[in-house]
């Protein structure tokens, strides 16, 4: 839900800006299910996250991916703005 109230915001800003935001996070999202080992994990996890969390961190806008690598699918977990509290979407795992 956060990542379509995000696109609204930038489309606020200027128009068509939401729909690239969305484009940009969509094509990490392929990115990183063709090679989800590839990026590093997410520093600061507070205790055993099983299977660990992972990040990318996007280079047009400001945010940061967090996934999980599955058996037999890469799990989203956060598309966070870099500029929020730090892993406040934490709370969202199930351990």
């Amino acid at each position: 839900m956060e990542l379509f109230q995000d696109a609204a915001w930038y489309d606020d800003q200027r128009s068509g800006l939401g729909d690239a935001f969305l484009q940009e996070v969509y094509r990490w999202f392929d990115i990183i299910s063709g090679a989800p080992q590839v990026w590093p994990l997410w520093p600061g996890i507070p205790g055993e996250v099983s299977p660990p969390i992972q990040r990318v961190v996007a280079d047009r806008f400001p945010y940061k991916i967090a996934y999980q690598e599955l058996a037999d699918h890469v799990l989203v977990v956060a598309v966070a703005h870099s500029s929020r509290e730090p892993l406040y979407w934490v709370a969202r795992i199930t351990r």
